[in-house]
């Protein structure tokens, strides 16, 4: 899977974990969705780090985190 659909994956997973309420919008679901799978990206890439330099694993994640922080409101659930 290619980073940006990982990246989406992530974040449509989060925010369908994440929910909303009569005081969220959208747009707060994926703001936090978004916060939750950077963070998650961020654990990975520093497990990688750890594991004695394992590059690709550690460049597609870094990709996969970059394509969640570019990640747009612009789709329909």
């Amino acid at each position: 899977m290619i980073p940006k659909e990982k990246a989406r994956q992530m974040v449509l997973s989060m925010s369908s974990n994440i929910g909303l309420n009569a005081k969220s919008s959208s747009d707060q679901c994926i703001f936090e969705a978004k916060k939750c799978a950077i963070i998650a990206t961020d654990y990975l890439i520093d497990e990688w780090n750890n594991e004695g330099g394992r590059k690709a694993k550690q460049k597609y994640w870094m990709e996969v985190r970059n394509e969640v922080e570019r990640f747009t409101n612009d789709i329909v659930f």
